[in-house]
């Protein structure tokens, strides 16, 4: 499922970026939530939820309100992934001892920077936030 998810939510991100996809925000007390309707009940949904540091980003495909694709990833550092890194990082720098960079080509982390990308894209054209403020001091103007 991931491959399919990890396909669409790249797809998205091009017609984002390219201008041809609007996002509108979905308020949630817990979340960060973007989504865009498509055609015949589809729609695409990306939420984070930061806690911290640490950051979960879910992306899903949705057909009349029911979950058809979810995948989700995060930027935590369990004990497996941490010791891979840690290998990772001692065989680079006795190569390379003058770079001092942190590489991964994990799937996981490639999926977590997508959805993050396709998040971030998804918050900037959902935009409304200044227009919004706007609208809240021209009527706190009128109340004067």
């Amino acid at each position: 499922m991931s491959a399919k998810a990890e396909e669409l939510a790249g797809q998205l991100l091009d017609k984002t970026e390219s201008g041809k996809l609007k996002w509108q925000f979905v308020p949630d007390p817990d979340l960060d939530i973007y989504k865009t309707d498509a055609e015949d009940g589809i729609s695409f949904c990306i939420k984070r939820r930061a806690l911290g540091d640490d950051k979960v980003v879910t992306f899903e495909l949705t057909e009349r309100g029911r979950v058809v694709l979810a995948d989700a990833e995060n930027n935590f550092l369990t004990d497996s992934r941490r010791k891979a890194l840690s290998e990772r990082e001692r065989t680079f720098n006795s190569l390379y001892p003058t770079t001092a960079v942190k590489t991964s080509d994990e799937p996981e982390i490639r999926r977590f920077r997508l959805y993050s990308d396709l998040f971030h894209a998804a918050r900037a054209t959902a935009g409304g936030g200044d227009n919004a403020i706007e609208k809240a001091r021209g009527f706190l103007a009128r109340l004067a």
